[in-house]
């Protein structure tokens, strides 16, 4: 009898045991479905937004990832707010109507940038430049 009892014991723990295996791996399936599907929605192409027209307050393409300052009264509830794009290496660039690379935007001068949202963060998909 005390044999039976042991056994008995021993299967239910065995179970018990399965059973916390099999609520971990389907919480892991469950927690990888969603990181899994929010990191290809930071991914995934997004449409153009808008536009923005300011005064050009900062360039900075120094780095792999450009960024250009503009100050605007279409950015937020306050007079000159100011927004930091971010530039890509195919952002199509034009200062005085012809093509030239991002680093000869003049500081001061007036551009309409045609901007998107990538997970918070704007980027440029044109910048034209006033002269």
């Amino acid at each position: 009898m005390i044999r039976n009892s042991m056994n008995r014991k021993r299967a239910f723990e065995a179970i018990y045991l399965f059973y916390g295996l099999f609520v971990l791996i389907v919480a892991a399936l469950f927690v990888l479905s969603f990181t899994n599907t929010a990191l290809t929605q930071g991914t995934m192409p997004v449409k153009e937004q808008g536009y923005l027209t300011g005064e050009v307050v900062a360039v900075d393409t120094g780095h792999h990832l450009g960024t250009l300052t503009l100050r605007s009264d279409e950015i937020g509830q306050f007079p000159n707010d100011t927004l930091n794009v971010f530039l890509r290496q195919n952002t199509d660039v034009k200062v005085c109507g012809t093509h030239e690379p991002a680093k000869d935007i003049a500081v001061g001068r007036t551009a309409t940038i045609m901007y998107h949202d990538v997970s918070g963060l704007t980027v440029a998909n044109s910048i034209a430049e006033r002269c």
